[in-house]
């Protein structure tokens, strides 16, 4: 039995009724060990037909849907659903499967003992979701009788960008997988997306995850890197949505707190890895690249103190309170 014909006896409609019952452990009892020795699901994926994949996506989406739950999130890591929805990820090529898989993910990730487990798939999602951002960017700079050129890729849509940017925000609560982000070209592309999209789920989440990253002493210093478009000193206009704006003023609180800091009691001298000074001292550092978070925004210091003396007057108090913070900071600069 393989796990898709396991994930179906499981989950039938007079199963279903069970997960919200103690006896739930027992209505699983007898598919752990088919599960945990099924087939391996690269196979199985290869040779899913139409009908396969809607199965299969009909019971992720139950999976999911059950995840809300601490008692299914801790059973579903139990009986190792965790370690087949990440295979599943790694090797469908169904938008529908994806993105259902993606939703899993998010879901369960927001236990702590499954953040664990699946912070592993965190390098498969941005893989996903970068090397289609890639293609995109490709389609639209490359002439249309060059395009035959571009190589074939998983056609993702603007639901798998917001189920994924989702996941990674979850899955950079706790403990993320820091060498999937210590990576300048990779926190390059994330603004990319988050400027290139108009979509305002993608764009929100996009803010989130970088927040979330900026929590990390050690990530910082690359997100300070980044190359970006200059046009991201919009991202703080005061008339822009106020959930987007409390998380740019809130990313550039972040960053600039740690600049101030750095600049005030860095060791010009010391070899720490984790120096200011070090990391930036290359070929691509801030310094010798216009195009770099932070010498985009010292670069616009005047203009953006502008837009910051406007935002001390908004009505959300988060907002208001994050824009005198950084007008204080770049005071200092």
């Amino acid at each position: 039995m393989n796990y898709v014909e396991v994930l179906k006896s499981a989950l039938e409609d007079e199963i279903l009724h069970q997960f919200f019952h103690s006896d739930f452990r027992n209505c699983v009892n007898d598919t752990k060990n088919s599960w945990r020795n099924g087939n391996d699901c690269e196979e199985d994926l290869k040779e899913l037909t139409e009908p396969r994949i809607e199965l299969l996506v009909r019971t992720l989406n139950t999976v999911s849907n059950l995840s809300a739950f601490t008692d299914n999130q801790n059973l579903f890591r139990e009986i190792g659903c965790l370690n087949h929805l990440m295979r599943i990820l790694s090797t469908s090529t169904d938008c529908r499967v994806l993105i259902a898989s993606t939703q899993c993910i998010a879901n369960l990730s927001l236990n702590p003992k499954n953040q664990l487990i699946l912070k592993e798939c965190t390098p498969c999602l941005l893989k996903l979701l970068l090397n289609d951002f890639e293609n995109r960017q490709y389609h639209n700079i490359v002439p249309i009788t060059n395009k035959r050129h571009i190589p074939s890729s998983i056609k993702l849509n603007s639901r798998f960008y917001v189920v994924a940017l989702n996941a990674l925000i979850n899955l950079t609560v706790f403990s993320p997988c820091m060498d999937s982000f210590r990576n300048t070209q990779t926190l390059s592309k994330l603004f990319g997306i988050l400027l290139d999209q108009k979509n305002y789920e993608i764009k929100l989440n996009a803010l989130k995850l970088l927040v979330n990253l900026s929590c990390y002493l050690e990530i910082v210093y690359y997100i300070c890197r980044a190359k970006v478009d200059k046009n991201i000193i919009f991202l703080f206009d005061s008339g822009i949505d106020s959930q987007l704006l409390l998380r740019s003023t809130t990313l550039l609180e972040h960053l600039l707190k740690f600049y101030n800091e750095e600049q005030k009691y860095r060791d010009p001298s010391s070899n720490n890895s984790l120096n200011f000074s070090v990391l930036v001292s290359g070929p691509d550092s801030p310094s010798n690249n216009n195009n770099a978070l932070i010498q985009v925004i010292l670069g616009c210091s005047n203009f953006l103190r502008g837009k910051l003396f406007q935002l001390k007057c908004h009505r959300m108090e988060e907002i208001r309170e994050n824009a005198a913070k950084i007008y204080g900071y770049l005071n200092y600069v």
